[in-house]
């Protein structure tokens, strides 16, 4: 199992061959074996892991998917916020909602409602997602960043964020002005996406893998 299943983790190589990589937190796991490290990033952790209980490595990652998934579609978390705390909180109740400005279909919204389901002895395994009409529907690719508005707005303040990140302020620029469909661009786009919908005035933190301390709620 991998245990820290994100976007940053997964390439899309040649003939559109997925590749995971990063194993560093990751560990063998039997279907009826439970694992106690509580490990990987925040905004993509079950809530079996956030709360500090034995989990089973294979649903734990389900439920990643079903993160990544609905931030693939929806451009944001099901579960986010500034403080890991209140994070914590939100994902062991495990209500989210989809943005409303966002437009998915039924089965879209079905899978990943059956994804992200808190008790993970309800959670969809890998058949589930297999046989389900949303995974199974063929959908013609399309290429290229496609954005709501004719130019993207080059913000100062998100530059910086992005260059924490290890990239370079020139190669950030120009890779958004000429509208480049990799790394930056999405990470860009996907800030300017979460300040319009927030009209927050911090960018939240955006996970690194590390080892955590579960949280305990009253």
């Amino acid at each position: 199992v991998h245990r820290d299943l994100k976007p940053e983790n997964l390439l899309l190589g040649k003939y559109n061959i997925l590749k995971i990589i990063d194993f560093g937190l990751s560990n063998f796991c039997e279907n009826d074996n439970f694992l106690e490290t509580p490990c990987g990033s925040p905004c993509y952790a079950s809530p079996e892991m956030v709360s500090g209980k034995k989990y089973n490595g294979h649903t734990i990652d389900i439920w990643s998917t079903g993160i990544i998934l609905f931030a693939m579609l929806c451009g944001s978390f099901p579960f986010d916020d500034d403080s890991e705390q209140i994070l914590y909180s939100k994902i062991i109740k495990g209500k989210y909602e989809f943005p409303k400005e966002i437009t998915l279909s039924e089965e879209a919204k079905n899978l990943i409602k059956k994804i992200l389901v808190v008790n993970p002895d309800y959670r969809a395994n890998i058949d589930d997602i297999k046989n389900d009409p949303y995974f199974k529907k063929y959908y013609k690719p399309i290429y290229g960043l496609f954005l709501p508005i004719q130019e993207i707005p080059i913000e100062d303040f998100i530059i910086k964020e992005i260059e924490k990140k290890g990239y370079e302020k020139e190669e950030i620029i120009k890779n958004i002005k000429n509208n480049r469909h990799n790394e930056i661009t999405t990470f860009y786009y996907l800030l300017v996406k979460k300040y319009s919908r927030n009209g927050i005035d911090t960018v939240n933190k955006i996970g690194r893998a590390h080892v955590w301390t579960p949280v305990t709620l009253e």
